[in-house]
């Protein structure tokens, strides 16, 4: 079985977020109500949580969601939930890793 089949099994066939680093798998079903949008935004949450603990350095989060994205990076306040987890983890206990998107 490969990684993909791993992954697409672990999740509910709804909606789900999944996180791939050399050493770790992360998989998680939500809600079947939640959107892409949010599910997207999980994953980002997700893998910002995995480098928060890490030891390293330098990281490069790599998605196709642009949308997310140009959440991270907009002035304009969101109430979004898991995006405010996000840029406040950025601005606040992520200073010193140098994490960059794709």
């Amino acid at each position: 079985m490969n990684l993909s089949s791993r992954m697409a099994q672990s999740l509910n066939p709804n909606v789900g977020s999944a996180v791939v680093s050399l050493s770790t798998v992360i998989t998680e079903a939500l809600p079947i109500s939640a959107s892409i949008y949010t599910a997207e935004l999980h994953a980002l949450r997700i893998a910002i949580e995995h480098i928060s603990l890490s030891r390293g350095k330098k990281f490069i989060i790599y998605t196709d969601s642009l949308s997310a994205l140009q959440s991270i990076v907009s002035l304009h306040s969101s109430s979004h939930p898991i995006l405010v987890d996000i840029t406040y983890a950025l601005a606040n206990h992520l200073k010193k890793k140098d994490i960059r998107f794709c």
